[in-house]
């Protein structure tokens, strides 16, 4: 499996492009019943019966009556997923409210946000990638991008723009390459459905914070994640993105943050060392303090963050069963 495959798991904004404000969340209204909900729209291009599929997925629950149900998400697949286990729809059910790392559907209304992440993410005074990483991968990258995604225009589209934003066209093409669609992304679901809904939606992060994480991991941690497509040893592009998918469908998925040492001989490490720091440690602490809240203020949610985010020494399993929360 290509190295870091963590990054089509956490980096949502990459296909989403961000959220609005921190913490927004829609007005609560009447659920329709379980028995009804399958009869809602989103519903009718889906299989009718449940799947196979078992995610990662734990209840977490506090003394005075707080649960949390925490889903491991993927951010792109397909309709093999769907319709997800009961148990899972019916935790959803249950939940007061759904909690996620942005809100996509309310941000594609936000025009405000959209233009100030779009800011946020090119280079000032003519400043180009160019600059920013080795001048061969550079030229490569352009030819991989006009070669592989449906508008060979887009490199020249992307001249300016941070590597954020390159790394989000190669996500694109491998979604493609492996026949998922972002669309069908396990958190963008839940959230079409509380839309649907009117369920309350709390977002964990925002979109600025996610886009200041992305512009401070270094340009070298960017080179090694634009090798890994570039020169990676898939004999199909998509293979890579395909294994992922299938264990997160068996709830076997895990970490991959390793490098080897003729990578380390390139001066890797030490870049790759604070992607991990900023873009999951970091972020995994805000996760678990929110997941926290919700336990310690009664609340009954149900939280969808990428399945990465949630396992591991520094995840937000491992952070709550710290601090004595049960976990089953």
């Amino acid at each position: 499996m290509r190295a870091l495959c963590v990054v089509a798991l956490c980096l949502t904004m990459l296909s989403a492009c961000g959220v609005q404000p921190n913490d927004s969340r829609q007005e609560a209204v009447e659920q329709p019943a379980v028995s009804n909900i399958y009869d809602l729209p989103l519903f009718d291009n889906l299989p009718k019966d449940y799947s196979n599929v078992d995610p990662a997925f734990w209840v977490a629950e506090s003394q005075n009556g707080g649960k949390v149900y925490l889903l491991g998400s993927i951010h792109a697949a397909d309709e093999t997923a769907y319709r997800l286990p009961k148990h899972i729809m019916d935790a959803y059910l249950e939940s007061d409210a759904l909690a996620v790392e942005f809100d996509m559907i309310s941000y594609e209304s936000d025009e405000i946000a959209q233009k100030a992440d779009k800011e946020r993410t090119t280079y000032p005074d003519g400043d180009t990638l160019r600059n920013h990483i080795d001048p061969l991968m550079y030229e490569q990258l352009q030819e991989y991008i006009s070669n592989n995604a449906d508008d060979p225009q887009l490199p020249q589209s992307l001249e300016n723009r941070m590597p954020c934003v390159w790394l989000s066209a190669l996500t694109d093409i491998e979604d493609a390459a492996a026949g998922l669609s972002p669309e069908l992304g396990i958190d963008l679901h839940f959230m079409q459905l509380a839309h649907t809904q009117g369920k309350e939606i709390i977002e964990i992060e925002s979109s600025a914070s996610q886009y200041d994480a992305l512009n401070r991991i270094p340009d070298k941690a960017y080179e090694f994640l634009f090798s890994t497509y570039l020169y990676g040893t898939e004999d199909t592009a998509g293979d890579s993105l395909k294994a992922t998918y299938a264990a997160w469908k068996s709830g076997t998925l895990q970490g991959s943050f390793e490098i080897s040492d003729d990578e380390d001989t390139l001066g890797y490490t030490a870049a790759l060392s604070d992607y991990y720091r900023i873009l999951f440690a970091e972020r995994n602490a805000v996760m678990a303090d929110a997941a926290k809240s919700y336990l310690d203020d009664g609340k009954k949610v149900f939280f969808v963050a990428g399945t990465e985010h949630l396992l591991g020494s520094s995840g937000v399993i491992s952070r709550l069963k710290a601090d004595g929360y049960q976990i089953c």
